[in-house]
Formats: C-alpha cells, structure tokens, sequence
C-alpha cells in the first residue's frame, strides 16, 4: 500500500515538473514570437517610410524630366526662329 501510494506521489510531482516545463517553453515561445512581431512590425514601418520616400523622390525626377522637355522645346522654338530669319 506505502508503495503504491509513493508511486502515486512521484507520479504526480513528475506529472506537475511536465505541466511546469510545457508551462514556461509555452512562454518562452510567445515571449519570442512577440519580439519578432515587434521587430517585424519596425522593419515594416522602416520598408513603408523608404517606400514613399521612394515614390516621392519618383516624382520629384518625372517633375524635373517635364520642366527640362518643356525648356527643350521652348529652346528648339528660338532656334527654329533664329534660323529661319
């Protein structure tokens, strides 16, 4: 009877060591994947900023592209006008 009853105790402290160890890896893994949610979530709000500097800077040069074909042609119209007098 002693025995068994001793066998039910161990039983049940390796039972509550398992519960306690699947417990803390279970944190521990939550505990990770939220730094990688955070760091994630960072690198994503880096990507975006960079992205619409990107378009932006994108815009700026087809501006620029516009003004110098629009210079071109006025430039090509005094010449026209220089060589035809």
């Amino acid at each position: 009877m002693k025995t068994l009853q001793a066998d039910a105790i161990k039983a049940e402290s390796d039972a509550q060591k398992a519960y306690e160890t699947i417990v803390k890896d279970t944190n521990d893994s939550i505990e990770e994947k939220n730094r990688d949610i955070t760091n994630k979530s960072a690198e994503k709000a880096n990507a975006d900023a960079d992205k619409v500097a990107a378009e932006e800077g994108k815009e700026t040069a087809m501006n620029e592209q516009q003004q110098n074909k629009n210079e071109e042609a006025d430039l090509h119209k005094s010449c026209d006008f220089v060589t035809r007098a």
